[in-house]
């Protein structure tokens, strides 16, 4: 699950989150090697994430469900189940 940095924050603070432990995240996150191993592990995860059962689509991957036009059947389209 992605959070917002906001949620984060607020999530820090009701975990009583110090502030030398927020400011050595803070610092950690503004190094180069950091933003761009970040960003690499992001790209990683959207890349894969189409080859992923999901349990919300009865165990099967987005990808499986765009193939199958009639998936979940009665002629609706495949993200009609995903109420």
């Amino acid at each position: 699950m992605i959070e917002s940095p906001q949620a984060m924050l607020a999530q820090a603070e009701d975990n009583n989150e110090t502030a030398h432990t927020r400011q050595h995240r803070e610092e950690l996150n503004n190094h180069p090697e950091v933003q761009a191993q970040i960003t690499e592990l992001l790209r990683k995860h959207y890349r894969q994430w189409p080859q992923e059962k999901l349990p919300a689509l009865n165990s099967k991957t987005p990808l499986q469900i765009i193939k199958n036009q009639n998936w979940p059947g009665n002629g609706r389209s495949p993200a009609a189940g995903l109420n």
